[in-house]
């Protein structure tokens, strides 16, 4: 069983709660709710242009979104 990251440590689900959840995340990603829902498990988004969309709508800086 996989184990996510605490809020707190984890700037994708932050992010995804700060622009409304996750119906609005993906609409505004345009990206598939097991897309998003593998990012926000993961605490990072493989991909630029969704994580530069995820960090202009939630004021989150994009660094946090790509680092490892």
């Amino acid at each position: 069983m996989r184990v996510g990251k605490r809020k707190a440590d984890n700037p994708v689900r932050e992010a995804v709660e700060k622009v409304g959840g996750i119906i609005e995340a993906c609409a505004l990603l345009k990206v598939s709710n097991r897309t998003l829902a593998r990012w926000m498990a993961d605490g990072r988004i493989p991909l630029l242009d969704p994580a530069l969309k995820l960090a202009e709508a939630s004021g989150i800086p994009v660094e946090r979104f790509t680092a490892r």
